[in-house]
């Protein structure tokens, strides 16, 4: 599963979608950049993967992980 989002001028995020695969989360991305692109109150659009292990490989509790980022 990918989260596809974007983030507020004013720091919060917002989850727009959440899709299948990575073919779906590149559509949907551009999609939402299209779509946001003259929204002056977002300053970027996102993608994020939900992660299970911290950075030295450690089981943690679910988390979403953005990975991509486009600024508008």
């Amino acid at each position: 599963m990918i989260q596809v989002g974007f983030t507020k001028k004013d720091g919060s995020e917002v989850v727009e979608e959440t899709v299948q695969g990575a073919p779906n989360a590149n559509e949907a991305l551009a999609n939402l950049k299209t779509a946001k692109k003259s929204d002056n109150t977002v300053s970027k659009v996102w993608l994020a993967m939900q992660r299970f292990t911290d950075e030295n490989g450690q089981k943690v509790d679910a988390y979403w992980d953005i990975y991509a980022e486009i600024d508008l």
